[in-house]
């Protein structure tokens, strides 16, 4: 919890490198409904 006051919304990202350190933020991408195992399975073939 060191630097939870530094975190900055998802939709600011673009300004993290202009920002004074420490900044961060989560970026979220695109979620499957497959499992770990099924996406290892798919990725082999």
């Amino acid at each position: 919890k060191t630097f939870d006051y530094a975190r900055i919304d998802e939709g600011d990202a673009p300004r993290l490198a202009r920002m004074k350190a420490p900044a961060w933020t989560f970026i979220h991408g695109p979620r499957s409904s497959l499992s770990s195992t099924a996406i290892r399975e798919q990725a082999k073939g």
